[in-house]
């Protein structure tokens, strides 16, 4: 005859009402372990917590029933508000086992009574063998990497005496950089799309100071083995593209740019309904109203999944998060395909040249959005609002621009024989331009004796206002306050077309505030200025800049005066017409320009 046991199951529907005992007859179940799980999966509550509370609450079941207990088919845990849960459990000293809330009334008479006392780790003991204890219950299995650079670690939550948890711990060496991705990760973690973070603090090994950040562990996989390892059905992309749109559009309303998006940083639930995005470590925190941030360095996130501004320019926008998604994007929808060919060596080079972009596996809608997102001109580029609102995500946005062109991707071979011919003809292009840069040397120290009178006479000037016989009234000063900005476009200037190295253009554009010089005002004025894509062209032209040589003050007025280019020095404010629209073709201007810098003492 079996063990009859009663089983008293602690309900927080009423804290005021006396607990009742229920009496079980029942023999073992095989299901109440299933059952108990099932109880745990609590609404609004972390579905990783949940899941490991009840492999804990299932082995405890199990040891139990060894010893002839019987188990309640439902335990009741109190829930907080949020995902705070209060998981104090209690095990007699009886052949049966009793699960209750951790409330404090209760924990203060059973402490008093000597009985199912709180559980708490004494001083100096780690309840958790081989592991690094962080705090009173968190503990770092540092011999468990679970991540390709082993800085992420398996690790362990104690929930008082009702067992423990699996975590994720990432460890990281004391720095400012990485109590910053410390301090992003605790900002944005409450998203059900990035992973949640558990607590983080600091630790130390021996002298070595170290931060550690645990949070929920994730997967079991990322997106690069969950795609590639089977075909997923189309309602399974839909669902991991919008949740991966959600946690991007997380992170750029917190003003933080991620800057690694890829595959391997996101990380999938089994079943293919739960996606993470992970990885931190390059992201940025931008001042808020700000769109772009200052680099570190060129070069930041991984070849081929990052935008072409990021292989040579000097800010990384949210834009270039943008371009990012959309590669991920084309990798889910396609199960696995990059947009730029099948050959990761080949991707960045294609991306920088802008050629090579396949969206062709794209449905209309689909294709219309990830063309969008694509495009080279990061202003281009939608916003993740705009993405949201986009028709293939039911809204009424489509892509104001042409679709992108579907250009054949070229052989690993041709490109680096391409390479190997444009690096050949560019140190050629090289030399020529430093023989002539000496010979236009030497021609200009032959005027240097007249040339360093003028700029005296130049420099006096500067500081007084002249009446021409001929025009009017002149102040040859530049007025301060102004800034100049340089823009690479992506296109030959006529006279220029087919020389290697100068097959695009600079955009130079000079700004200045409004203001006052020498009791004259002046209003808000913009130039442009065209040269070609020629880094000593632009280091002269900078200089000049800086030095005042570039621009003055015409009268127009008593009081008043607009400013003006300085006709001094040559410049070039159209693309096309000749010389006689200051534009090109103009093959002396070079010569010209270079001659009346070395006029003003200005040189390489």
């Amino acid at each position: 005859m079996d063990k009859v046991l009663d089983i008293i199951e602690l309900d927080d529907s009423d804290s005021d009402s006396p607990d009742q005992p229920s009496t079980s007859h029942d023999r073992e179940d095989p299901t109440t372990s299933q059952n108990a799980a099932q109880a745990l999966s609590l609404p609004g509550t972390s579905q990783a917590l949940d899941l490991n509370l009840a492999r804990g609450l299932d082995y405890l079941m199990k040891e139990s029933r060894k010893h002839g207990a019987v188990i309640a088919k439902t335990v009741i845990i109190n829930q907080k508000q949020g995902d705070n849960i209060n998981t104090d459990c209690y095990i007699t000293e009886s052949s049966g086992i009793s699960y209750g809330k951790g409330n404090k009334n209760r924990e203060s008479e059973e402490s008093s009574s000597g009985e199912g006392a709180s559980f708490a780790i004494p001083e100096g003991t780690n309840p958790v063998k081989g592991s690094i204890r962080l705090t009173d219950s968190l503990y770092m299995l540092h011999y468990e990497s679970i991540s390709k650079l082993g800085n992420v670690y398996k690790g362990v939550k104690i929930y008082g005496k009702s067992g423990q948890g699996d975590i994720a711990v990432k460890s990281l060496k004391y720095s400012k950089e990485n109590e910053r991705e410390a301090r992003i990760l605790v900002k944005i973690s409450h998203h059900q799309n990035i992973a949640n973070i558990i607590d983080s603090g600091i630790y130390h090994l021996g002298p070595v100071k170290h931060i550690f950040i645990a949070m929920e562990l994730c997967g079991p996989d990322n997106l690069t083995n969950f795609m590639k390892g089977s075909k997923q059905t189309k309602r399974i992309k839909q669902i991991l593209i919008q949740q991966l749109v959600n946690g991007i559009a997380h992170i750029h309303r917190n003003n933080v740019i991620h800057r690694d998006l890829k595959p391997d940083n996101i990380l999938i639930s089994e079943d293919g309904t739960q996606l993470k995005v992970i990885d931190f470590g390059l992201s940025k925190e931008m001042k808020p109203g700000h769109s772009v941030t200052k680099a570190s360095n060129i070069g930041i996130g991984t070849d081929g999944w990052r935008a072409p501004e990021t292989y040579s320019d000097n800010v990384i926008s949210k834009q270039a998060d943008v371009f990012s998604l959309a590669l991920v994007i084309h990798f889910i929808e396609t199960d696995g395909s990059h947009p730029f060919g099948d050959n990761p060596v080949g991707w960045s080079y294609l991306i920088m040249q802008n050629q090579g972009c396949d969206l062709s596996k794209l449905e209309s809608e689909m294709r219309d959005l990830v063309g969008w997102m694509l495009r080279r001109i990061p202003k281009e580029r939608p916003s993740l609002d705009q993405i949201q609102q986009h028709k293939y995500f039911g809204g009424e946005l489509a892509c104001p621009f042409p679709n992108l062109c579907f250009k054949q991707p070229q052989t690993v071979e041709k490109l680096k024989r391409q390479k190997d011919e444009a690096e050949k003809k560019m140190q050629k292009l090289q030399q020529q331009l430093e023989m002539l840069l000496c010979q236009r040397s030497r021609e200009m120290e032959q005027t240097k004796k007249e040339n360093k009178e003028l700029k005296q006479k130049i420099k006096e000037s500067q500081s007084s206002s002249q009446a021409t016989s001929s025009g009017p009234r002149i102040i040859k000063q530049q007025p301060s306050g102004g800034r100049m900005s340089v823009e690479e476009l992506h296109e030959s200037l006529p006279g220029y077309e087919g020389l290697i190295g100068l097959n695009s253009a600079f955009v130079i554009t000079y700004s200045f505030p409004a203001g006052s010089l020498n009791g004259v005002t002046y209003e808000v004025k913009e130039f442009t200025e065209y040269l070609p894509a020629n880094l000593y062209l632009k280091v002269l032209l900078e200089k000049a800049f800086n030095a005042g040589l570039l621009f003055k003050i015409q009268m127009t007025g008593s009081n008043r005066g607009e400013i003006i280019w300085n006709d001094k020095i040559p410049h070039k404010t159209n693309k096309r017409g000749g010389p006689d629209n200051n534009g090109y073709p103009d093959p002396d201007h070079e010569v010209k320009f270079y001659g009346a810098l070395k006029a003003e003492g200005i040189e390489y």
